[in-house]
């Protein structure tokens, strides 16, 4: 992974955003998979926030051999709280990719100053588990969404 490269992200990033949620097994575990147009507005709300309101996005990309490879991102919430999403597109799972977004993801959230994060994650999926476990100190069940559950931390 020598290549790969953490960077904020360009407006010509937006259709391999959508990409990465499209791909295969991003949405294994939700009730129901949006449909593109609703993934579109989103990257594009993403976006618009990054210009019109920065102090409460943190948007990176990561860029593996000059294609993006995956996203992470956090925007403030009810009560300050940074929630938090990450994904990385199915061909370039496994590699560490997710890690390093969330690393470089709450360096920049800490950088911020005092807060609470939180992350939801389906509780049959094991490698976000994982994943995420690193960097949030507690974690219980969902009360909203059955079969979720919630992870938290504050500094």
């Amino acid at each position: 992974m020598d290549s790969l490269i953490i960077r904020q992200p360009r407006s010509s990033d937006k259709e391999d955003i959508v990409a990465v949620y499209e791909s295969r097994g991003f949405f294994d575990y939700s009730p129901s998979r949006p449909d593109l147009k609703v993934i579109v507005a989103t990257v594009d709300a993403y976006f618009t926030e990054l210009v019109s309101d920065p102090a409460s996005i943190i948007l990176y990309v990561a860029e593996l051999e000059y294609r993006l490879a995956g996203f992470a991102i956090a925007r403030k919430g009810a009560r300050a709280t940074w929630e938090v999403q990450s994904g990385v597109h199915f061909d370039h799972r496994k590699q560490g990719i997710g890690h390093v977004l969330l690393a470089a993801l709450f360096e920049e959230m800490y950088k911020r100053g005092p807060a609470a994060c939180k992350a939801t994650v389906h509780a049959g999926n094991v490698a976000s588990i994982k994943m995420v476990s690193r960097f949030f100190r507690e974690h219980g069940e969902f009360t909203g969404l059955p079969g979720f559950l919630q992870f938290t931390t504050s500094w």
